[in-house]
């Protein structure tokens, strides 16, 4: 699930470790250009070497008196660097010189980030500015976390500077957080987060030229956020600015040929939840463009808040409260709102029905392809449930912060095995999988996979063989490293030699996926890609009640009840049938091979294209069994079906379809135990489901449902145990009519598990149906769907 980001913090907490902005990765260099900086104990630093891994220097002064071209000055982080640094040395357009911050390794417990100018140990040494740049050109500075006395970062005379991805402390002064002065031109402050500190938060001051303020989150308590006073051709773009009853943005003197597009303009007393009015005779005017300044200005694609009470505009002296009269005296304001932008204090993040979302010129100057939230850092993500009504894409978010409260979109890919213990796939030998041995599957930026881990999750069909003793697979992923053994899920359930397959749907936390053996024994583990849940995945889903598309028994799909013989395809439409629609890029298919008369696997695959060298179904002679198969539709909508060995009857369900204007996201789990009969776990008694009988449960907690979201369906690894005769399980929404479709399929005494995608229905319940005998049923939740 993707957490919701809190950013406005005290600061006491501002080298807490997890809130505050920094680079996504470190900088990746070659050794040879790395400086590095670090004052930690035991670093052995020094300023008088060379700035080595070894012997680093102690000061980021040091280093800055000496870097050279193409250099990077990595600052590790720590309690704090009590200085001022100067930076006076330049690079060049091929080669700038990049003072880097990097974040401290995750369970490390030492201070997150480098904190640069006054130090929380001594305050008794006054820091005017934290960093100085002065004469100096092609140089970045970013993943750092500053506090100072005359301004945290100050610009003059320079050029090409680029100030991203940093933290802005705001010490209480007069003066501006971020100043950029003198003759500078080309400077770029993108995707900062300032503390709230009753502050200005950047002054563009007369001289400067060209200057680029993007995606900036500028709390400021009763100060301007953005002056920009006599400097020309200034950009301010994506920018969410929160000045408490002050200006929020002013172009003054002649600030001509300026652009201010896509900004979130919060003017109100925006501390209290909602926003409130400003006192009489406040100065709480959302955009000030100075007669100065109007020439060659455009402003566009701006959230305005009415809440202030102020005008939303000066032009040139007059006041406007509305978009249309600002439009009609200045022909400027296309596409902005005067509208409440729906944002949370002044953490600067837009609830899920903000008109800030996908509302935004992709195309502005300065827009930037992620947020301003350091390790956070969203990507622009296509919110399925909001039309697009941006330019370009269409889906870019107004203001600094990209709203993130959506699940992931699906990607379907041609069937790949990605793991094969018996032929060191995935793994660096060919040993059998030991009794309690956990395999460990890197997985994030493999296969077109996404190495950005938020709501990311892989679809894989898991198969065990050559079981030498009866167990079950659990296969997890979880924060900070896998735990041994893993959760107490079961994936698959085996007897002793049996080879069996399940489709599981797992999130990818860190970058790996991983299975452990729980069995005396020993066991091969294979598993096939078939698809991911990815932020900007191609398709969303649409779940459907449960429907028949194919019985080979009884004709249905096919127009034989033959079985499928042996190196047999059939070839099934999908599209147009149990409510598929002709737009449809992948099927949520429950598969049963029932009537085997030889052991065999069944492939399933889009039609017209190369049969894929992986399984879906393994069956021994006589044996049924279902798995859960999400498969890509092929160009002409059917899906085809081999059988491999000996003749076999096969059923399929469709459960739902995804598609490009299928709105529903996943949101995956790291997977919890909802149901189990056996032990009254999600119901009343431990008496097993009795033939005939429904049970209706509730299948997941609320407190791991994102706030806002409806929950549409849900994916669940469902398990049943100790049945008394043969029989099936149908799943289906709570309050609608039984389907004549199954999800689990078994024979006396038979443990099975398969994955099944269902929808919610009264209450957010699924009903269980259990066919014949009675019978044990264990659930496991691996997510949900939500509009």
């Amino acid at each position: 699930m993707a957490p919701y980001r809190s950013v406005g913090l005290a600061i006491a907490a501002l080298t807490a470790s997890l809130g505050l902005p920094a680079l996504g990765t470190p900088v990746a260099v070659a050794a040879a250009t790395v400086l590095h900086v670090d004052n930690s104990t035991g670093a052995h630093c020094t300023d008088q070497g060379t700035g080595t891994q070894a012997a680093p220097y102690c000061t980021i002064s040091a280093a800055a008196r000496v870097v050279l071209p193409g250099q990077t000055v990595s600052i590790a982080p720590g309690q704090g660097y009590n200085e001022e640094v100067d930076i006076t040395r330049s690079g060049t357009a091929d080669a700038p010189i990049t003072f880097a911050g990097q974040p401290a390794a995750p369970g490390s417990g030492g201070s997150s980030y480098a904190l640069v100018g006054d130090s929380f140990s001594d305050s008794s040494k006054a820091i005017p500015y934290a960093v100085k740049i002065s004469g100096a050109q092609h140089v970045v500075v970013q993943g750092l976390l500053f506090m100072a006395d005359a301004g945290e970062v100050r610009v003059e005379n320079s050029s090409d500077v680029t100030v991203q991805r940093n933290f802005m402390g705001g010490l209480s002064t007069d003066a501006a957080q971020v100043q950029v002065a003198g003759t500078s031109a080309r400077v770029t402050v993108s995707q900062n987060q300032f503390q709230d500190a009753g502050r200005r938060g950047i002054d563009v001051a007369a001289g400067a030229t060209g200057t680029v303020l993007s995606s900036n989150l500028i709390p400021t308590g009763g100060e301007n956020s953005i002056t920009v006073t006599d400097a020309p051709g200034t950009v301010v773009t994506g920018n969410t600015l929160m000045s408490g009853c002050a200006p929020a943005l002013v172009l003054a003197g002649a600030s001509t040929g300026a652009t201010v597009e896509n900004n979130v303009v919060e003017a109100a007393q925006y501390e209290t939840a909602p926003a409130q009015a400003c006192p009489a005779g406040s100065s709480d005017t959302g955009i000030t463009v100075a007669s100065g300044s109007t020439s060659g200005t455009k402003v566009a694609y701006n959230v305005i808040d009415p809440k202030s009470g102020g005008s939303a505009y000066s032009w040139a002296g007059t006041r406007y409260a509305t978009v249309a009269a600002f439009t009609s005296a200045s022909g400027q304001g296309s596409h902005d709102l005067v509208a409440d932008p729906l944002i949370a204090g002044d953490n600067g993040y837009p609830d899920r029905k903000s008109p800030v979302i996908d509302s935004a010129d992709a195309n502005a100057p300065g827009e930037t392809a992620t947020d301003f939230d350091g390790v956070y850092a969203q990507p622009r993500l296509d919110v399925r449930t909001v039309a697009n009504t941006g330019t370009g894409v269409g889906y870019y978010d107004r203001g600094a912060d990209e709203f993130s409260g959506v699940g992931s979109s699906y990607t379907p890919v041609a069937p790949v095995r990605v793991l094969d213990t018996r032929a060191a796939v995935g793994v660096a030998t060919t040993t059998p999988v030991a009794a309690g041995a956990t395999v460990n599957l890197p997985l994030a930026g493999t296969h077109g996979i996404p190495t950005d881990v938020q709501n990311l999750a892989v679809v894989l069909n898991v198969t065990v063989a050559n079981t030498s003793a009866a167990g079950y697979l659990s296969a997890f992923s979880l924060y900070d490293g896998a735990q041994p053994g893993g959760p107490a899920l079961s994936t698959l359930t085996w007897s002793k030699g049996q080879v069996i397959a399940s489709s599981v749907t797992l999130p990818i936390n860190e970058n790996s996926v991983s299975f452990t053996n729980h069995s005396s024994g020993t066991v091969a583990i294979v598993a096939d890609l078939s698809g991911y849940y990815a932020m900007d995945g191609t398709s969303g889903f649409s779940a459907l009640p449960p429907s028949r598309i194919l019985d080979t028994r009884s004709a249905v799909g096919v127009s034989t009840r033959t079985p499928v013989p042996a190196g047999g395809v059939i070839s099934v439409p999908v599209r147009g049938v149990g409510g598929v629609p002709a737009n449809a890029t992948a099927v949520v298919l429950n598969v049963t091979g029932t009537q085997p008369t030889k052991s065999t696997y069944v492939s399933v695959y889009p039609d017209g294209q190369s049969r894929p060298t992986v399984s879906n179904l393994n069956l021994s002679a006589g044996q049924t069994l279902p798995n859960q198969v999400i498969v890509p539709v092929g160009a002409d909508g059917k899906a085809s079906f081999y059988n491999y060995n000996g003749s076999v009857h096969l059923v399929a369900d469709v459960a739902g379809y995804y598609s490009p204007t299928a709105v529903q996201t996943f949101h995956p789990s790291n997977g919890y135990n909802f149901l189990d009969t056996r032990t009254a776990l999600g119901v009343s008694t431990t008496t097993p489901l009795g033939a005939g009988a429904t049970v209706s449960v509730l299948p997941y907690n609320s407190q791991f449902i994102n706030q806002g979201d409806t929950v549409s369906a849900v994916v669940l690894n469902m398990t049943v145990t100790r049945p008394t005769s043969a029989g099936y399980l149908t799943m289906y929404a709570a309050g609608k009519a039984r389907p004549t479709a199954s999800n689990l399929n078994w024979v006396t005494g038979q443990t099975v598990s398969n994955q099944v995608t269902v929808p919610v229905g009264t209450g957010s319940k699924v009903n269980i149906f259990n066919y014949a005998g009675t019978v044990h049923v264990i659930g496991d939740y691996a997510g949900y769907f939500a509009p």
